[in-house]
């Protein structure tokens, strides 16, 4: 359960990062035209390549988390870890309840960031939201909403999926493992993650079953 909330939370965090980063570009480009003053221009936007990169660090912890969860199947029911996954992250729009909040904060940290590492003067909130409250909040909207239903989506199709990918994951250790290690404990660890159920049967099976024979 840990390590479900801890996932949930990841997702939740780089879903927002991801909208936080698409509204403050938006902010830049619409502010173009749409404000008088737009508080965006003529600065260094350091923040969104920092802010990326994050993103990018993050999935690719996630990733490798996912998949050593799956190969040591630590997932000890019929339910997988991304299945669980995908039902504690709840509906889409729960799911984006959470996720457009957190981008508003991360839009305003962006440009705060920007605006303290190149000593730009604040005058008010509104300059954090490139000179229009209005356009800034529509933007956190509108691209928060749409990277957490992204995010979700995919989520979704990796848990229907997850069978596949363990399989997948399994056939590249077992090809690259140096020495190979015994195709019993691979086998083993894909299966308790596609049903552990039936680990669990096969195991009181061979409790009752005739001893195994010894070789002379």
């Amino acid at each position: 359960m840990r390590s479900q909330n801890a996932f949930g939370l990841t997702l939740v965090a780089m879903a927002a990062a991801l909208g936080a980063a698409a509204a403050h570009v938006t902010i830049d480009v619409a502010g173009d035209y749409l404000l008088a003053h737009d508080a965006y221009d003529g600065m260094a936007h350091h923040s969104r390549a920092l802010l990326l990169a994050a993103v990018a660090v993050g999935a690719l912890a996630f990733l490798v988390r996912a998949t050593v969860d799956a190969l040591q199947a630590r997932c000890t029911s019929r339910t997988s870890l991304l299945g669980a996954l995908r039902n504690g992250i709840g509906s889409p729009w729960t799911f984006c309840a959470a996720v457009v909040p957190l981008t508003v904060v991360l839009l305003v940290g962006m440009e705060w960031f920007d605006c303290a590492t190149l000593g730009v003067r604040v005058d008010d909130l509104g300059d954090l939201f490139g000179g229009s409250l209005l356009l800034g909040a529509a933007s956190c909207v509108v691209c928060g909403a749409l990277a957490a239903l992204a995010l979700h989506r995919i989520v979704r199709v990796a848990a229907r999926a997850e069978a596949f990918i363990v399989r997948v994951a399994v056939a590249i250790v077992r090809r690259r493992t140096t020495p190979p290690l015994p195709i019993q404990v691979l086998d083993t660890a894909a299966a308790a993650v596609l049903g552990a159920g039936g680990i669990l049967l096969a195991r009181r099976g061979r409790k009752r079953g005739p001893p195994l024979a010894i070789s002379g």
